[in-house]
Order: structure tokens, then C-alpha cells, then sequence
């Protein structure tokens, strides 16, 4: 292994054989799969940007006057646009569960 990080994928995996099976877990959760960064959380992307705009313009303004209903739709349907990308798209298995939960807890009340 040079200075500059492994100089090839077997000696990557060859690092992690001595890690524990904890370590080698949380590895694989939050490791993202093409460029090897831990990403646990990220600045939010255009569908998670929205609703908290939404949120906050529902919050400051009554949310149960004239905004309350327009704002709480769009929130919602950003927020499963989100949810759905992430299941999708998500660079690692923290991500797309991350995505599950947010998306089934949006669903739940909405379920007979």
C-alpha cells in the first residue's frame, strides 16, 4: 500500500479482513458504494429542500387557515418524492431504509 490509500481493491479488502464484524457491519450500512465516503446524512436534495420550505411557511402562517392545506399537499408529495428516490437511488443501506421508514410512516395514516 502506497501513501496515497490502497493501490488496489484487494489490498482495500484485504484492510478490512482484521476488522471486527461491528466494524465491517457499520461499514457496509453507511459506506457508499462508488466513491467509499461514510454518508450518513446529506444536504438536502431539491424534493427534501422543498418540504422544509413547506414546513416552515406551514408553521409560520396558521396551518389551519388558507396555506395550511396547499402547503401540507406539496410538503407531502415532496417528501415521498424524497422518500421513493432514496429507496431507489441511495448509496448505501442506510439510506434506502431511511427512505423505507420515511416513506411507510407518510402511508400509515392513509392505510384502512
Amino acid at each position: 500500500m502506497d501513501r496515497d490509500g490502497p493501490t488496489t481493491r484487494v489490498e482495500g479488502l484485504e484492510a478490512l479482513a482484521g476488522q471486527t464484524a461491528g466494524v465491517k457491519a457499520l461499514d457496509w450500512l453507511f459506506r457508499d458504494r462508488r466513491t467509499g465516503r461514510v454518508v450518513i446524512i446529506q444536504w438536502p436534495n431539491v424534493p427534501l429542500a422543498v418540504w422544509l420550505a413547506a414546513t416552515a411557511v406551514r408553521l409560520a402562517l396558521d396551518p389551519t387557515g388558507t396555506w395550511g392545506t396547499p402547503t401540507s399537499v406539496v410538503g407531502t408529495i415532496a417528501l415521498a418524492t424524497w422518500s421513493i428516490a432514496e429507496i431507489a437511488w441511495g448509496v448505501n443501506p442506510w439510506r434506502r431504509a431511511l427512505g423505507t421508514l420515511v416513506l411507510t410512516t407518510q402511508l400509515l395514516p392513509h392505510l384502512p
